[in-house]
């Protein structure tokens, strides 16, 4: 999609923004200096703000992270990835002064969310590189929860960076454990497989599509 909508640009110079991401002023400074300028570079690398349940994280391993988003159209290309798409650009880049915010999860709910589908994808990537589940992993948690805590000083963020180090390890662990599910061949089949496997319809002999078109609300 993100590459596709690049396609679609005329202007020399492109920033990828998604709907959760703000420009700070600063950044937006940075960007206008440089489009009216001159520049040999072809690419920016920009640092992230990043605010969980409304409070800034500092720590934690959290906002360390450097991103390719402003680079100019003829030189970049978006890596096709089913999680977090990456621009890569044929030439030299640097580094931007400026930050943008990212308000991932202004709630928990939005986290919970999201977190099936995102640990999935990420599943399945790891899945790719030929990564596979091991019994050590049901101690990932425990390592993930010191190291982000500890180590990193999640602490330091108050009880929004305590929270997220906590989610952080279960989602690092159910990662871990859809692993296994794929290595198991999805560990059983559902009924309606079953059915399906075995010649009959999961609902007797009821005309499913007749049974959907009449009681859908979509």
């Amino acid at each position: 999609q993100k590459q596709f909508a690049l396609n679609q640009c005329t202007g020399d110079w492109a920033l990828s923004i998604d709907a959760d991401e703000r420009v700070t002023p600063e950044l937006a400074n940075e960007i206008k200096a440089i489009v009216l300028g001159a520049p040999s570079v072809d690419g920016y690398l920009i640092s992230f703000n990043m605010y969980f349940l409304g409070h800034r994280l500092r720590h934690g391993g959290v906002g360390q992270q450097l991103k390719l988003r402003f680079f100019r159209r003829k030189k970049g290309r978006y890596l096709s990835r089913e999680i977090h798409e990456q621009v890569v650009v044929d030439g030299e880049t640097r580094k931007l002064k400026g930050a943008m915010d990212h308000f991932s999860y202004p709630t928990l709910e939005k986290y919970l969310e999201k977190l099936p589908m995102y640990t999935n994808m990420a599943a399945r990537q790891r899945w790719e590189r030929r990564k596979r589940f091991s019994s050590w992993h049901h101690l990932r948690p425990a390592w993930e929860l010191f190291v982000r805590i500890v180590i990193k000083g999640a602490w330091r963020d108050g009880q929004a960076g305590l929270l997220y180090a906590a989610l952080s390890a279960h989602a690092a662990w159910l990662r871990s454990v859809k692993l296994w599910e794929m290595d198991n061949g999805k560990a059983a089949q559902s009924p309606d497989s079953a059915n399906r496997s075995n010649g009959r319809r999961p609902f007797g002999n009821t005309d499913v599509d007749g049974a959907a078109r009449g009681h859908s609300k979509r």
